[in-house]
This record gives structure tokens, sequence and C-alpha cells, in this order.
């Protein structure tokens, strides 16, 4: 019997056969060296070895089979559930909501630049002095359809139905606030700004049927006399546009109803641009004008003033206009807008206004569009344009821009 393993099993009595039969092993290999025998000694520390890797291997077995398989198998279900949901709702386009869309709208408006505020023409502007409406509004609004609401539910309203509208009208009463209804307003504006103009211009329309204050008649016919611009607005595909002038006479005299209750200079400088379409030029300068008096910053107004100028052939005046901008230093966006003026003004009447080459000249070298600008100048000093004054500052103009 060996003697360590008496002691061995009072030490663990709990250890298995394999592990006891290990430590055994490695015990005599420790008790041969001690006694000289080193060859004995490194044949029990062996055995002692090969016994704990056996060990360890079934150890491992054991524990790999006690996992339960059924994990992987849940994992491989989840992944598929999720490839397949991707799969089927990026081949199956969902058909988005009006108010998706109208998010949609809004937040394309918020990256554009300045000028594409206006959709690519800057006229008319639909900045003009709109009424904000807050929370009172709101609140408004859901007074008037809950009382709209009662009395189509019960026109023989209980006594507590009754003392409810008494107490709505003292609280209208008591805020000090006498504000039209707004709620063909608002309704408009929603559909003006998805684009649905028909169904704005009616809701803008009904809404003059129930107008109670010149505040509000103000604002319907300015917000219809946009609308009615924009139904008649086409963008071309070379980024021109095109007008139906009908409509534009629409907004025009939407645009004189307002006037008669309000006041502002965009609603001024629209009416210059819608007279300007409708080649009435002298009331095209008149409201232009009248606009740079409330507001002299308003650059798509002075190019307005220019263009009608030069129809006028008031050379000076037109030119006095563009250059003017300059001290307002405006993005280079801000020119687009009177850059696509003058070259409908060109596709127009091919012949019939030389000197729209020299302004353009102008504006693209304001730009620091010097190739562009060249050519437009060059253009104008081959033209049959009567005025040799203004044939040289194109010259020098040219000379300038070389040289710089």
């Amino acid at each position: 019997m060996n003697p360590l393993e008496p002691h061995l099993k009072l030490m663990n009595p709990s250890s298995s056969k394999t592990k006891l039969s290990s430590e055994v092993s490695y015990r005599e290999g420790n008790l041969h060296y001690s006694q000289g025998n080193s060859t004995a000694a490194e044949q029990s520390w062996k055995n002692s070895s090969l016994k704990q890797e056996t060990e360890t291997k079934q150890s491992g077995g054991k524990n790999n089979a006690g996992r339960p398989p059924f994990f992987r198998t849940i994992a491989a279900v989840v992944l598929t559930a999720v490839c397949f949901y991707t799969i089927i709702f990026s081949f199956f386009q969902r058909e988005p909501d009006a108010l998706s869309e109208w998010m949609l709208s809004q937040q394309q408006q918020q990256h554009r630049s300045f000028w594409d505020n206006w959709w690519d023409t800057g006229r008319p502007s639909i900045s003009f002095n709109r009424t904000p409406f807050g929370t009172e509004d709101w609140l408004q609004q859901f007074r008037e359809n809950l009382r709209e609401l009662m009395e189509q539910e019960n026109p023989e309203r209980s006594v507590s139905r009754q003392e409810f509208e008494k107490w709505l009208e003292r609280k209208k009463k008591n805020s000090g606030l006498q504000k039209p209804t707004n709620h063909y307003v608002l309704t408009g504006r929603g559909l003006f700004n998805v684009r649905k103009f028909d169904e704005a211009i009616a809701t803008y329309q009904e809404g003059l049927h129930y107008a109670e204050s010149p505040e509000h008649f103000g604002e319907l016919f300015r917000e219809l006399g946009t609308a009615y611009y924009y139904k008649g607005y086409q963008l071309q595909a070379d980024g021109l546009a095109k007008y139906d002038l009908k409509l534009v006479n629409n907004s025009i005299e939407s645009y004189l109803q307002a006037e008669k209750f309000t006041s502002g200079p965009y609603l001024y400088g629209n009416m210059g641009w819608g007279f300007y379409l409708l080649e009435d030029f002298e009331k095209s300068v008149e409201y232009s004008e009248r606009a740079l008096v409330l507001d002299p910053t308003l650059v798509y107004v002075r190019m307005n003033l220019g263009i009608s100028y030069l129809h006028m052939d008031e050379y000076s005046k037109a030119f006095l206009a563009y250059q003017s901008i300059r001290s307002f230093e405006p993005e280079f966006e801000e020119y687009d807008g009177g850059i696509r003026d003058l070259k409908e003004l060109k596709i127009k009447y091919p012949s019939g206004y030389p000197f729209t080459d020299f302004i353009l000249g102008f504006i693209l070298m304001e730009q620091g569009r010097f190739h562009d600008s060249r050519n437009a100048l060059l253009s104008f000093v081959n033209s049959s344009f009567d005025g040799s004054s203004w044939k040289l500052k194109a010259q020098e103009m040219i000379r300038m821009m070389a040289g710089g």
C-alpha cells in the first residue's frame, strides 16, 4: 500500500478516483525524488500529468453535453426574421400619408437656399406679415368646433350645456383678444404648403364669407393672391418659368382687395412683380418703390424695379436699381432669381432688349462668374444697342475682369 494514500483520502475524501490517482502519482514522484531516485520520480510525474489531461477532457465533454442546443436555433430564427422583414419593406414601397408628405415638404424647404424659398423665382414672396398662431388661437378654434358639435348633436340643449356655452363666452370676453375666426386661414395654409392650390383657393374663398374684421379680410385676400400666383406658375426643365397670365391677373385682383384692409412691404413687392408680368410697368415701379420705402433691404424688389425700368428704356435707372444691391452685401444665390428673369426676357424678346446683356454681365460679375459675364458683355458690345457710353462701360468691365 502506498504510504501517502491514507493521508490523501483524509485530505480530500470527496475527490473522484481519477483526481485521487493523479495526485497520488504526483506525491509518489516527490517521494522518489527525495530518495534520490530521479528516474522513478520522473515516471510518476508523467503518469500524474496524463491522468490530469484525461480528467479535463472528460469534464469538458460533460459540460458541453449539458448545454441546451436550442439557443443556437433561437438565434437563427431571430436573424432569419430580421432579414425577411428588411427584404419585404425594401422591395414593397408604402404610400406616404398626407401628414408625411407635409412634413417632408417642410423639411425640404428648411434646407433650401434663401432664393429657393420663393420656389425658383422669388416672386411673389410668401414671407409677408402672416399672423402667427399660438396656443390661444388653437384653443379658440377648439372652442368653436366644440360649440358646433354640440349644436349638431342636440338642437334642444340641456341646461348644463347652455351653462357651459356661457362659460366659454365669458372666457372669450375676459381674454381681451378679439381675433377673427382663423379656421380657413389655417386650413388654407396647410393645403398651400403641400401645393394643393385649388383646394387652398376654395378654402380662402369660403373663409371670405365668414370674415368679421378688416384684419381677417386682409389676410384672406393676401393668401388668396399668393395661391393664385403659384397655381399659374410652372417651372420648366431649363430652370426658367412660365406663367398663366389669367391666374396672375386673379392674383393681382386679390392683392388689390387685400390692400384695402392691410399693407406691408411684401404685399407691395408681390404686387410690383405681378404688374410686371402683366406688362403694366408703371404700376410695377410704383408698388416696388412703395415696398422699398417700407423695407429697403428687399433685394428681389430692387431687381423687380430694375427689370421694369429696363422695359421702359430707362437704362440709367435700371442699372442703378441693380447696382444698389451691392450695399446690402447679399449672398450670391440671391441674384439667381434676377438672372432667371433676364434670361426669360431674352427668350421672349430675342432682340428687343439688348441692354439685358449688359445687366446680365454686371450681375454675373458680382457673382464672380467672370467667364459668363464676359460673354454677356461681349454680346452687348456687338449688339445694335444705340448708346456708346454704355458700350464703353461694358468694355471697361471686361478689362477689369481680365486684370483681376
